[in-house]
């Protein structure tokens, strides 16, 4: 089970906020410290694409090809990378 610590409470505890259903878990269970945050796969491959926050896909379309994982928590890129533009990247027919 994937959890986000949310709060540091003292003496080796922590509350946290699940990422995926809970059934049979009970309070004072033990928990391993993954060393890292929660990422996402990133690239070509996650386009048209269907995960969930853990990153796993749940379109039933197989593995997600990806050479690449990112947070789910890191700062945006700086707004001077953003180009402005006027060219539409998908018309939909109505």
């Amino acid at each position: 089970m994937i959890a986000e610590v949310e709060q540091h409470l003292g003496e080796g505890r922590v509350r946290t906020v699940s990422m995926q259903p809970t059934d049979g878990m009970v309070r004072g269970m033990m928990a391993i410290d993954t060393g890292g945050p929660i990422t996402m796969p990133v690239g070509e491959g996650t386009l048209g694409r269907v995960l969930n926050v853990i990153g796993n896909p749940v379109d039933n379309l197989g593995d997600v090809k990806h050479k690449e994982r990112y947070p789910i928590h890191r700062m945006p890129r700086a707004s001077k990378n953003n180009l402005p533009s006027s060219r539409c990247l998908r018309q939909v027919s109505r």
